[in-house]
């Protein structure tokens, strides 16, 4: 089982991830007109005594969905984005 401590470390690392991601396609868009989309996916798990699992594998599955050039990334809690360029 990964510590907590861990789990928010990770979370921070895929939050600063996509945050700089998402500043490069803004810039992107500014500069060229390129559009890209961002997806958010709130999961209201609270209470859930699988959430951790049930987190995972929504994670792993979103992941399952998109292209080599997406980006799923857990933002908050249960929450994760999605950055679709």
């Amino acid at each position: 089982m990964v510590p907590k401590s861990a789990e928010m470390s990770a979370e921070q690392r895929g939050r600063r991830y996509l945050t700089e991601r998402f500043d490069e396609l803004a810039e992107r868009y500014k500069r060229d007109g390129e559009v890209f989309s961002l997806i958010l996916c709130d999961m209201d798990s609270r209470g859930c005594e699988c959430e951790d699992r049930l987190l995972i594998c929504l994670r792993d599955r979103l992941a399952s969905y998109c292209r080599e050039t997406d980006i799923v990334a857990r933002w908050n809690g249960d929450e994760f984005l999605l950055l679709l360029p």
